[in-house]
């Protein structure tokens, strides 16, 4: 049931839980698994990265790769993979990590939605939507927040001694699977 396709440095740990009651643990450096979506199956997955502007497009399509084995339509996996990409910018750019620090990235993945929690080093901070006035009022960047409340379903933010957890769930847009 595990199949290999791309070869990734990082740790990966994929755990698929079967709906026969079975449970198939993959330590295959960053194998994604294939042919469980079409019976109802459900991906778990793990990956540890360097907290490092360079990570960001190997987080995207690690996000992409799950996804898309849980036929997650075009726009939903779109935006999910551009909330995640600003949660884990976010994190490399406002984080405390130090040196040897990792960021925790874990992926819960069935048929209706997809849930991304990112865990690192980080002190908590003031994380409600910001208001038009405030966006207008930036200079440069900080659109990060306003992208992921924008394209994301649930976000949310947990602070607990020093460290920071963001819990993205992205939901199926119904409309476009009827199609």
């Amino acid at each position: 049931m595990c199949a290999k396709i791309d070869n990734y440095p990082e740790v990966c740990y994929i755990l698929i839980i079967l709906q026969s009651g079975g449970i198939c643990v993959s330590d295959c450096g960053g194998a994604i698994l294939l042919g469980a979506s079409e019976m109802g199956e459900t991906y778990q997955a793990q990956f540890e990265f360097v907290p490092a502007k360079r990570e960001c497009a190997t987080v995207r399509h690690r996000i992409a790769e799950i996804a898309a084995r849980v036929s997650l339509d075009q726009q939903s996996l779109s935006e999910l993979v551009l909330g995640v990409s600003e949660a884990f910018s976010n994190a490399v750019r406002h984080g405390s990590c130090i040196k040897g620090d990792k960021i925790l990235i874990t992926v819960n993945a069935s048929s209706d939605e997809i849930t991304v929690e990112l865990y690192y080093r980080g002190d908590g901070f003031h994380h409600r939507l910001p208001d038009c006035d405030e966006i207008c009022q930036l200079e440069n960047g900080g659109l990060g927040r306003y992208i992921m409340y924008s394209v994301i379903d649930e976000v949310d933010y947990n602070f607990q001694l020093g460290f920071t957890s963001i819990r993205l769930v992205k939901r199926r847009n119904r409309e476009s699977s009827q199609i």
